[in-house]
């Protein structure tokens, strides 16, 4: 191998490593970002967890920047408002979208 087909292999594995290297997952940025985004989780969590509303217990949390999903079935549309009511309360929250369906 001549010395420019070295200078090019070793260019283009350069270039390659590098812009995959910059590749970064889906999630927060920081560190400080995804704490919060988990202490989110959990208060919205506990709340549910005490809440006399038992027909919010499978409803499932996910954050991310501070913006919450709720996912999962309630037996009411009751339950429904009740969960999205008690994670707006949470500090920290931006928004909540409810994507929580209702099954009788």
């Amino acid at each position: 191998m001549n010395m420019r087909a070295r200078v090019i292999t070793v260019g283009m594995a350069f270039v390659v490593l590098t812009v995959t290297g910059c590749a970064t997952a889906p999630g927060p940025e920081t560190v400080s970002a995804e704490f919060e985004d988990k202490a989110i989780n959990l208060a919205i969590k506990a709340r549910h967890a005490e809440s006399a509303d038992a027909d919010i217990s499978g409803v499932s949390v996910e954050t991310l920047y501070g913006v919450v999903l709720l996912s999962g079935f309630v037996k009411s549309a009751q339950g429904k408002v009740v969960a999205q009511n008690l994670a707006e309360q949470v500090n920290g929250v931006k928004a909540v979208h409810n994507q929580i369906l209702i099954r009788p």
